[in-house]
């Protein structure tokens, strides 16, 4: 993606990962609907006029601004986003947008298990009908864990300290504890910054175990060159909130060119626990749509729930949210590896 973006010549191109869009396409459509909302009342003809839908607004809006859209990691796992999906990329498509996507997962597996998983598919059919699916290379192959091999030293610390590493890659540096406004009453607590050098230092339980999210992690990635997380515990599938905040801030991080030193309680490959937990959650893979206590051979399916049998009656919408973040475990883990390379630091200004 890297080498096709570049090397393209259209004037007009965006490149996003693609869970920063979607949250960009929430954000436009909410002041959208405020907008009309103050201007027209509760009509209902608003969402009935095709010329005031505001998903084709914002479809619109989009292809005024690029003429070539690339994602990075597609992906989907929640239901809202499979909803607004289909409407945005009729637009987009008709409207002569070129788009250009990576994912883990085929085209037919997109969202696959989700609730209302039928209202997807034809989402699937036009995604298919309007890109050309490539397989790139062996998918058994991790090209980033490869690439940081080519780099013996490395800014991932297994232990209660990183200071020897900070002061090899950042050298000596002073900052003082701040508060840090991340705009809309939001603010966010680092250690020590130093403002000049673009520096930040955070505790993971400051970053993953507080009510952040993409825009705010995007924030921190906009305003620091170097990153210093400490004290990383691992994950499962069992905190999962506090797994998605991490993937999410990685994400932000590694789309922000943003150099990371990172002190852990275990090696990266250890980092993500995910057998286990998701048996638990998940069980057999052939789960059954039905409603929880009521005998499997004379209740009717009804979307969103599982026998309780095998899931402990947990939603399938959960399950397969669940499954998901496996996925998300093990790319947050290649990039890790990357990130923290001493290649990752040469290349982007160490």
């Amino acid at each position: 993606m890297d080498l096709f973006y570049s090397s393209s010549t259209l004037p007009k191109k965006k490149r996003v990962h693609f869970h920063s869009f979607m949250s960009d396409v929430h954000s436009r459509l909410h002041q959208i609907k405020k907008k009309q909302l103050e201007v027209e009342g509760r009509s209902f003809h608003i969402d009935l006029d095709p010329e005031r839908d505001p998903i084709r607004k914002v479809a619109l809006t989009l292809k005024e601004e690029c003429d070539l859209l690339c994602f990075d990691e597609f992906q989907v796992t929640d239901i809202a986003d499979a909803l607004i999906l289909n409407n945005l990329l009729f637009h987009l498509f008709s409207n002569n947008c070129v788009i250009v996507a990576t994912s883990n997962r085929p085209v037919s597996d997109l969202y696959k298990g989700g609730v209302n998983y039928e209202y997807f598919k034809p989402t699937i059919a036009m995604i298919k009908n309007y890109c050309r699916e490539i397989e790139v290379g062996d998918s058994a192959l991790d090209f980033r864990t490869e690439k940081a091999k080519e780099s013996e030293a490395s800014t991932f610390i297994v232990g209660d300290e990183c200071g020897e590493i900070v002061d090899d890659f950042v050298g000596s540096w002073e900052g003082n504890e701040e508060v840090i406004d991340l705009k809309f009453g939001r603010v966010l607590k680092a250690d020590r910054v130093d403002s000049k050098r673009k520096i930040a230092e955070f505790e993971f339980e400051e970053l993953c175990d507080s009510y952040y999210g993409s825009s705010e992690y995007r924030a921190i990635a906009s305003k620091f060159d170097v990153v210093i997380l400490k004290n990383v515990k691992q994950m499962s599938l069992k905190n999962h909130n506090r797994s998605r905040r991490f993937i999410t801030l990685v994400d932000e991080l590694y789309e922000g060119r943003v150099k990371l030193i990172c002190n852990a309680s275990t090696e990266i490959d250890n980092l993500f626990v995910t057998d286990e937990i998701e048996e638990e959650w998940v069980g057999d893979d052939d789960v059954s749509p039905y409603v929880n206590g009521v005998s499997s051979g004379t209740a009717k399916p009804l979307p969103g729930w599982m026998d309780v049998r095998q899931g402990g009656g947990k939603m399938l919408g959960e399950l397969a949210s669940v499954r998901e973040l496996r996925f998300a475990f093990q790319r947050a883990g290649s990039r890790l590896k990357e990130m923290t390379s001493g290649l990752w630091w040469k290349e982007n200004g160490a």
